[in-house]
């Protein structure tokens, strides 16, 4: 039995460094230090707690992983608040704990220091409530209640915060597949408008200017070329940082609390990406700013169109001199299809577009998915923290139970303590006391079920104090024993001595033989005597020894369930927190990306509605012109009529004119055609060679990657040998010590 004691005293201690070890040391300071150095002088001090830690981590495998799951938050003030809210709990949790070690150690040293046989006096003793009342704990354990329900109420809080967000995220996607339709239908508007502009506006433009409107349209297709190029490479970058915060989420689901070169690493890692963001923003910025331009120049192009609409006014006063321009205008018809031509081709081009953005709807569409399962998988956590409750509080109801039998084993110690002669009768009023405290059992049961959950920790150390004192007790009883069987051994000898002394010395007379005979009987009757009193004690001490281990199975037995229970509770806390966290952290960059699309719908509605006005405007005018030029032209035709019979042969004259200017403007455009298609090819080709350097980057990009992954795991590898070769140096430097201690020894001798 004190074997098994030992190992149970062994097993709590190192629970309790452990739990100490794993507990940072607690911020005490001003009157509450001086308060616990009065009353707990020999309590551990906080360098003990200290060496306890080092010992600990010297013990831990560090890892040097720097792959982040996680990116850093926005401080936001709720965020702020909630921290500041942990780190005040984290640090209150730490001085309990830091309380409960103290208490353990001074309740042991004052066990060992003065034995548990209380002298003949000890009833006068007005011994403190604290020393065996629970109940004096009340205010700690309502507190705690306290702070749970606000715990509670927070965690509410942050449930509301998340719904709202959801909503909110839902209105910004339905506005954005409103203003999405709403740019659809003003761009086959626009489409529609150009196209009958193109068929009404003439033709007779300079040369001079139409170079300079063919060069700027050539810049315009080029910038939006550029632009489109920029805008895939951004998707790509986003596709794949979405890939890798995949794959680390998935890599690295556990994080390790004490590791503070990993959180450093991750914290420099996120950092990075995030300054890499910061950069992609400011370049959407520039690319705007470059979209705003563009817009400025095709005002421009308008102006310079109504300006040579003026021009081509001063040229249908000539037409009514020259009828040759009829034939001119055949061929512009001819190029006006060249053009119906070109603008099927980005008909086309708008297609691919338009199936473009439909994946990016469908990605949307993934992604909410994704959010659904998560809220599933907070329910379902919910759910799981429920069942482990209900499990908690069956596993302090049994506590209690142990509870109440520990101290009837204690009355029972008590009565055994006062006398030896009256130990019958006083296990009978014992056995009466137990009735009584089962049935005051099953009346504080119905009473304290509810409050019982938080009095786990509590309990648990008051078992292993009584624990303590029950191996103690058992230990001054059996020195009792040995004691008493000591005494007999001793008596016996000295009787021993006295028949050899009588003999040596030859006593012949008989009053001194009667007298030593009588001494004798007397001697033999006390020790059958003391012999039936001894067996009588030891059936009684047997059978209270039975009943007393068949106890200490039950309790070692529930104390086992109860310490995987608490194990098990602990490590789904630790995945609950951190849970917790990356619901945070997912919140936050929600919230970010909400305002970003806020800020992009007002940006896109107030750039929307300068173009509808301004293309009203235009629309109009423009209207207005070619009504004006109908008329002009109908009136004119009319004339032209009257006036071809008369200008027939001025016609003759002037047609081999204008056959050689026709002749020079064809070989021009044909020229512009041919240097036209060629920057068209060296665009696709640079556009290729774009393409496969930006694969030959990615591919570097991930070959880098594996690299690093690689010098990562190398570089645990090599702590967790450099760890195991200080452990066999410290434990060689231990065998020389020892070796040579025992040198010394042996020399001594």
């Amino acid at each position: 039995m004190t074997s098994f004691l030992t190992t149970e005293r062994s097993s709590l201690k190192g629970l309790g460094g452990n739990l100490m070890s794993i507990s940072s040391s607690p911020i005490i300071g001003g009157p509450q230090l001086e308060r616990d150095q009065k009353h707990f002088p020999f309590a551990r001090s906080t360098v003990d707690m200290k060496e306890v830690d080092r010992n600990h981590k010297d013990l831990v495998v560090p890892s040097n992983r720097t792959d982040d799951p996680f990116r850093e938050i926005q401080s936001t003030p709720d965020v702020l608040s909630c921290k500041t809210k942990v780190n005040e709990l984290e640090v209150q949790i730490d001085y309990l704990k830091d309380v409960v070690q103290r208490l353990s150690d001074e309740l042991a040293r004052y066990q060992v220091k003065y034995p548990p046989i209380a002298p003949e006096h000890s009833d006068s003793i007005i011994v403190a409530p604290w020393f065996f009342d629970s109940q004096h704990m009340n205010p700690l354990l309502v507190s705690y209640d306290h702070r749970i329900m606000e715990l509670s109420n927070e965690i509410k809080l942050y449930k509301e915060k998340i719904e709202s967000l959801n909503a909110e995220v839902k209105s910004v996607s339905l506005e954005n597949e409103e203003l999405q339709q709403n740019l659809k239908n003003l761009i086959e508007k626009q489409i529609s408008k150009n196209n009958e502009q193109s068929s009404v506006i003439p033709f007779h433009i300079p040369s001079e200017e139409w170079d300079e409107l063919q060069q700027r349209v050539e810049l315009l297709d080029r910038e939006n070329k550029l632009l489109l190029e920029e805008q895939r490479e951004l998707q790509n970058e986003i596709d794949r940082l979405r890939n890798e915060n995949r794959r680390s989420f998935s890599e690295s689901n556990p994080l390790v609390p004490g590791d503070s070169d990993r959180v450093k690493l991750m914290l420099e890692s996120a950092k990075k990406k995030i300054s890499l963001l910061q950069k992609e923003k400011d370049d959407l910025k520039r690319d705007t700013r470059r979209m705003k331009q563009l817009e400025h120049e095709m005002a421009d192009l308008e102006r310079a169109l109504s300006a040579s609409n003026q021009r081509c006014k001063l040229l249908d006063d000539e037409l009514e001199k020259h009828k040759s321009i009829i034939d001119d205008l055949q061929h512009e018809r001819k190029r006006l299809f060249q053009t119906e031509k070109t603008m099927n081709i980005k008909d086309i081009e708008m297609n691919e577009l338009r199936e473009r953005y439909s994946l990016s709807l469908r990605e949307m569409d993934d992604l909410k998915e994704e959010k659904g399962k998560l809220l599933l998988e907070m329910s379902q956590m919910e759910q799981r923290i429920v069942a482990h409750q209900q499990n908690e509080f069956e596993a302090l109801q049994k506590v209690k139970e142990t509870m109440e039998l520990l101290e009837t084993t204690k009355l029972e110690r008590d009565s055994v303590r006062t006398a030896v002669k009256n130990k019958e009768q006083e296990i009978e009023r014992l056995e009466e006391k137990i009735k009584k405290l089962t049935q005051d059992y099953t009346d504080r049961y119905k009473r304290m079920s509810s409050h019982f959950q938080e009095k786990h920790n509590e309990s648990l150390q008051a078992l292993e104090d009584q624990l303590k004192q029950v191996q103690l007790e058992n230990g001054h009883l059996k020195s009792d024993l040995d004691r008493l069987k000591r005494e007999k051994k001793t008596c016996e000898d000295e009787l021993v001595k006295v028949i050899k002394a009588a003999e040596t010395e030859q006593l012949n007379s008989p009053f001194v033989i009667n007298d030593l005979n009588q001494q004798i009987t007397q001697l033999t009757n006390e020790r059958d005597e003391s012999e039936r009193q001894y067996e009588r004690l030891r059936n009684s001490q047997k059978r209270t020894q039975q009943q007393w281990e068949q106890e200490r199975e039950q309790l070692n037995a529930k104390y086992n369930e109860m310490q995987k229970r608490f194990i098990s509770l602990e490590s789904e806390a630790e995945e609950q927190r951190q849970i917790n966290m990356r619901l945070n952290e997912h919140i936050s960059r929600l919230e970010q990306q909400c305002q970003n699309l806020k800020f992009e719908k007002e940006e896109i509605e107030r750039s929307l509605r300068d173009n509808l006005r301004s293309q009203q405007e235009l629309s109009s005018n423009e209207i207005r012109d070619v009504k004006k030029k109908l008329q002009i032209t109908i009136e004119e035709y009319n004339k032209a009529q009257n006036t071809i019979q008369q200008l027939s042969l001025k016609h003759q004259k002037e047609h081999i004119y204008w056959k050689e200017e026709f002749s020079k403007m064809k070989e021009k455009k044909e020229k512009e055609l041919y240097d036209m298609t060629s920057m068209v090819e060296q665009l696709t080709r640079r556009n290729q060679e774009m393409e496969g350097k930006i694969k030959l980057l990615l591919k570097k990009e991930e070959e880098l990657l594996n690299h690093k992954k690689d010098l990562h795991i190398r570089a645990d590898k090599l702590t967790i040998y450099l760890e195991r070769m200080k452990r066999e140096r410290d434990m060689l430097a231990k065998q020389i010590e020892g070796r040579g201690v025992s040198e010394i020894s042996f020399g001594y001798e």
